[in-house]
């Protein structure tokens, strides 16, 4: 039986992130749409989505038949030209998803060399008018930065926390886990930190970029977090870890894990 203190913490997160998600809901409505392609897609014949006016894309998934003549071939995802995806199709009927999170025009399906049979996409988008901020040349795509539920204090908040508890980590591992886990982490917290102190609301979207790159440096020790988990020592350092990674996530967006 789990500590009652693990047992709050368990529930403070689930009550934590059903919050974030009411809010989410709350603030936009997506929608989802299909665009049928039913074609090879080749090298010479990418497959062009015009979405015929700057919408904001949260993710795409494509289903794929697979590929033609070889065991797989490379494919390519570009958003108004620039690469959100690639990954290997296999020979066999596989779905892929993409988050792209960006306002964009137009999405492109390209195949590096032979070609695959593509089925089907799926947008899924948001066109509500007020969601994005002007564009300045710095925000995630070419139309603006998406309007996160969370603000420049929660990113300043949970930042603190992270330092707080990386610190407590270090005294309870390695100097090799410190140096490969630990030390990364803390470097993209305190620029978190560093830019959310000294940053106004005409360049949160500074803030959501160094967000974005802590969130992949969670994902980069994704390993090291879970294993966190197997040791009684380490195990209240790591839910903490995942807690504030989730709250970011809920917060901020997310990268995939």
């Amino acid at each position: 039986m789990k500590p009652p203190s693990l047992i709050l913490m368990l529930f403070g997160l689930a009550t934590l992130l059903s919050g974030a998600d009411s809010q989410a809901a709350g603030k936009r409505s997506s929608s989802v749409r299909e665009v049928p392609i039913y074609t090879n897609v080749s090298e010479s014949s990418p497959q062009v989505i015009d979405l015929g006016h700057p919408t904001y894309v949260e993710m795409m998934d494509v289903n794929w038949r697979g590929a033609k003549g070889r065991d797989n071939v490379m494919a390519r995802i570009y958003a108004d030209g620039t690469e959100v995806w690639s990954g290997m199709i296999p020979a066999y009927d596989p779905t892929f998803r993409t988050s792209i999170r960006r306002t964009v025009q137009q999405v492109e399906i390209r195949i590096d060399r032979g070609s695959a049979y593509a089925n089907w996409a799926k947008l899924y988008v948001n066109d509500e008018e007020g969601q994005y901020e002007p564009g300045n040349g710095r925000g995630h795509g070419h139309g603006g930065s998406p309007a996160f539920i969370g603000n420049i204090s929660d990113a300043d908040e949970l930042a603190r926390r992270l330092v707080h508890v990386l610190r407590d980590l270090q005294e309870q591992t390695s100097p090799e886990e410190v140096r490969a886990s630990i030390l990364p982490l803390k470097k993209a917290a305190a620029r978190v930190f560093a830019i959310s102190s000294a940053s106004g609301q005409l360049h949160q979207t500074d803030v959501y970029r160094a967000v974005i790159g802590l969130e992949q440096e969670f994902a980069n020790q994704e390993g090291f977090i879970t294993g966190l988990l197997d040791m009684n020592l380490t195990y209240d350092s790591g839910l903490s870890l995942i807690t504030i990674r989730e709250r970011y996530k809920a917060l901020f967006g997310s990268v995939s894990y």
